[in-house]
């Protein structure tokens, strides 16, 4: 299994960036992307747009920004995510449950990748603990 952190931000970023961790699973294995928006703005901006790009990977969890993004605007992004044939599987406004989250959904060859300009990347940590107890060192 593979961790990455991104700070992409806008959707043609979070779409790269999600081709790319794509181009490093085997078949059957799994893009799990963890999405922390920015801000209000940027979703009520680019929230359809978001939703297309977080469609390119296999499962999502939303979490909260820095800022504070009102929960119905998550579940609005949820919805675009959705209509465009992708899976949100968790809105979690803790950026560390939803770190932790994405850790228990994933399995052996996925890619997990923590994507958005906040302090996601603070809950990296969490989610290699998390990883390091579901995943048994090889022998």
């Amino acid at each position: 299994m593979r961790v990455f952190d991104s700070f992409a931000h806008h959707p043609d970023e979070v779409s790269a960036d999600l081709a790319a961790a794509r181009s490093l699973v085997e078949l059957g294995r799994r893009v799990i992307a963890v999405f922390q928006p920015s801000d209000l703005a940027r979703l009520d901006a680019f929230g359809v747009d978001f939703g297309k790009a977080l469609a390119g990977c296999d499962q999502v969890v939303l979490t909260d920004s820095t800022r504070g993004v009102p929960s119905a605007a998550l579940e609005l992004l949820s919805a675009h995510v959705t209509s465009a044939g992708g899976s949100v599987q968790h809105i979690l406004r803790d950026r560390i449950d939803a770190a932790m989250r994405a850790a228990e959904m994933a399995g052996p060859g996925d890619v997990v990748v923590l994507l958005g300009s906040g302090d996601l990347v603070e809950s990296g940590p969490a989610l290699l603990a998390t990883l390091g107890t579901l995943v048994a060192p090889a022998a």
